[in-house]
């Protein structure tokens, strides 16, 4: 068995998504839809489009069947040339995504007349593959225009597949000018002992180039001073924090050539591991009887059981953590149960709010009936506008409302599995037996509610089957800090068993000239310290043997002839019940050597003059010409026949 740890030393670099320009729209300015007939949902208004919230939309039932729809806005900023747009996806059914758009102006009134300034496409939005949700076009949409306007109409006059969408929908629409934009992004989460950061901010501007700006990084407010090291007049400045914990604020200043600046302020908060690092819910389960469930922090947000009117609440069942004998007891959900997190008013963090903002661990121990539907393991946020942990699409979903959004593959249902999911201000991870499955770069603080914390299901009042949970549940804990690998693995050593795990280093691929084989590097580990065994085996094992055999950790995989392989390592430790479906696989691309390949490895033939890796006629011309020269082996000036004239 062979585990490898590494420590690394991390540089903290943000490219961000970029933004053409200043939007003169803010949320509460006037706004009607086009057509202005309330076919919309109540919480889906022509509003929701420049509330500057992309987790808010506009749908308009009418996009797809009847276009053009869109909205009518008057800006408050309305003395501002209007020379691009700006596009952000909602949160479902990229069919409803807008392709196509116009916009168009007037003097009048919010009812016109309008006057056509501009048309186009929407290119990132009608690629093969759908654009990914939340998220605003990053290919530049610009047009010349001279004329200022006091009202403006944006029309979407064709969705992504009108066929199979009922609607359009947008989350946000933008109208921008021609003043620089920056983006500085954050904000971000700094843990001791790391200080510094080094930045990157998206600054643009439509008629002008990054040369033609100057920059000025300032500090304005935090407990201790930040040292830029003389970098302060540099787009990506470096930052050093000191320790001094708490909220640090800066400024980046952006003038362009004409004198127009714009400015975007940045939020940083140094963290102290040891003073705030905190389990701030954990439900053990292992009450045993009765209809609350304790939570054994200081934070006290204990749950009490409950269920739909046609279901039942969730029962105790024996539990798989052998150390909370004799009181082991995990919940069962079967029936449209549920735990509800009542919050305590008393909590050094009142409702899980502001205390997982800027990081967060969830973990636990399931064992799943089944992942049909979207079955939740817990949520807080009715509205899918907090945090979330669940089966959805067919995939395990780890979702950070206004973070971003992650996915993994299913554990096998039926199976006692630990899943973990983190969130460190910078990465959102996954983590499946100890094992980390997905990974996702982010940043940003989590949205935070005034909703109860849900175990089992989305909320109390969900009537759909399919988002309830089904199956056993147990230790299940909150972090408000991103737990690191070793500590995932230490919570999956306390469960009664977790299957192995293991991992193949994807190796180069092989040219069959000087070698034809490949030493590969596997990891296989199991936490509980079960024996495990290994099972080689290949895609054509006609063609590869493995060496000294296919039953040990680290082969040499030998290869009889040229072709792709996949090669597979199998562990069990025959404890859990998935001995068959334990593996890592890697795919090799093995192929014949070319000329080029044989003359660098120093295997040319000899006699080989041209280097063409054949001895033939022309070679042995100019062997003969050489050999006319002189032929005299004795005499020391006789030019060697195989050299060049």
């Amino acid at each position: 068995m062979k585990r490898v740890a590494c420590l690394v030393a991390i540089v903290l670099l943000f490219t961000l998504i970029p933004a053409f320009a200043a939007d003169i729209t803010q949320p509460g300015d006037p706004v009607v839809g086009v057509p202005n007939d309330s076919d919309w949902p109540d919480a889906e208004t022509p509003p929701m489009a420049i509330d500057d919230n992309g987790n808010t939309k506009f749908l308009h039932f009418k996009g797809a069947s009847a276009p053009p729809t869109g909205i009518r806005v008057t800006p408050t900023h309305n003395d501002k040339v209007v020379v691009g747009l700006s596009f952000t996806t909602a949160n479902d059914h990229d069919d409803r995504d807008p392709v196509a758009w116009e916009l168009r102006g007037s003097n009048d009134s919010i009812n016109g007349s309008y006057t056509t300034i501009a048309s186009g496409r929407i290119v990132d939005f009608e690629q093969a593959t759908g654009w990914p949700r939340y998220t605003k076009n990053t290919t530049p949409i610009v047009f010349e225009n001279t004329t200022v306007y006091q009202h403006y109409e944006i029309l979407i006059t064709e969705v992504r597949d009108p066929g199979v969408a009922n609607s359009m929908q947008i989350a946000e629409i933008e109208l921008l000018d021609g003043t620089p934009s920056v983006d500085v992004g954050g904000p971000y989460l700094l843990r001791s002992p790391l200080d510094t950061i080094q930045f990157d901010p998206t600054v643009t501007d439509i008629d002008s180039g990054p040369e033609d700006f100057t920059y000025l990084w300032t500090q304005t407010s935090g407990p201790g001073t930040v040292d830029f090291g003389g970098t302060e007049t540099m787009p990506n400045a470096t930052a050093v924090f000191p320790s001094d914990k708490g909220y640090y604020e800066l400024e980046l200043l952006v003038t362009d050539e004409m004198g127009n600046d714009a400015n975007d302020v940045l939020q940083v908060r140094v963290w102290d591991p040891a003073t705030e690092d905190a389990m701030v819910a954990y439900y053990t389960f292992n009450e045993g009887q009765g209809t609350i469930i304790n939570d054994s922090t200081d934070y006290n947000e204990d749950g009490l059981l409950g269920a739909r009117p046609e279901g039942s609440e969730p029962n105790f069942a024996p539990g798989w953590i052998p150390g909370d004998a004799p009181n082991n007891y995990a919940l069962e959900f079967s029936n449209l149960g549920y735990v509800e997190v009542v919050p305590d008013p008393n909590s050094p963090s009142p409702n899980l709010s502001e205390d997982v903002q800027w990081s967060i661990s969830i973990a636990g121990w399931f064992n799943a009936n089944d992942w049909d539907g979207n079955r939740r393991i817990l949520q807080k946020g009715a509205s899918d506008n907090q945090f979330r942990l669940l089966a959805e699409d067919d995939q395990f979903v780890f979702h950070l409302s206004g973070v971003g959004r992650l996915e993994g593959p299913l554990p096998v249902a039926g199976q006692w599995h630990h899943a973990a999911a983190t969130y460190d201000g910078w990465m959102m991870r996954l983590y499946l037996d100890g094992a980390e499955v997905a990974s996702l770069e982010a940043s940003g603080l989590i949205d935070s509610t005034q909703d109860a914390l849900f175990i089992g299901t989305k909320h109390k009042d969900v009537t759909v089957v399919g988002d309830y949970f089904m199956g056993l549940m147990d230790d299940l804990r909150i972090y408000n800090y991103a737990l690191d690998e070793d500590e995932i693995l230490g919570l999956v050593a306390l469960g009664e068993n977790a299957p192995p795990l293991v991992s193949v280093v994807d190796p180069e691929d092989l040219v069959l000239s000087v070698q034809n084989y490949i030493d590969m590097d596997a990891t296989a580990f199991d936490v509980n310290g079960d024996a495990i065994t290994y099972k080689w085996t290949s895609s054509d094992p006609d063609h590869v043997t493995f060496e000294p055999s296919d039953n040990v950790e680290d082969v040499r995989a030998v290869f009889a002839q040229a072709g792709t392989y996949t090669l597979r390592l199998s562990v069990a430790d025959y404890m859990y019940g998935l001995d068959d479906s334990i593996f890592a696989e890697v795919q090799v691309a093995v192929t014949n050597p070319t000329c080029e390949d044989v003359i660098a490895a120093g295997l040319g033939m000899f006699g080989d003059k041209d280097e063409d890796c054949d001895v033939d006629l022309v070679d042995f011309a100019a062997f003969a010409a050489n050999w006319l020269l002189c032929n005299d082996p004795l005499n020391p000036n006789c030019i060697n026949p195989f050299q060049e004239e």
